[in-house]
């Protein structure tokens, strides 16, 4: 995602930090995850504003957690 700060990778998952709200990064997911082949299937929102987005490309699965950092938001990524 543009403005990204450098991610961190660790066993299957890969997250990084973005000086933007929840609310642009899902919007930023919404578009490019469907454009690049990968289905959506289920969201939901957590405490706080907190998001978790899921889309399927085949038999993959791709988890999106989405962290409110006051006014930054911390992304974890998991595909399995």
């Amino acid at each position: 995602m543009p403005g990204a700060t450098e991610g961190k990778e660790e066993q299957g998952s890969y997250s990084y930090v973005v000086n933007a709200s929840v609310t642009d990064v899902q919007a930023y997911y919404d578009q490019e995850m469907p454009a690049a082949g990968w289905q959506p299937f289920a969201s939901g929102e957590g405490e706080e504003g907190n998001l978790l987005l899921m889309y399927q490309k085949g038999n993959i699965t791709a988890t999106i957690g989405l962290i409110d950092q006051d006014g930054s938001t911390l992304v974890l990524l998991v595909a399995e």
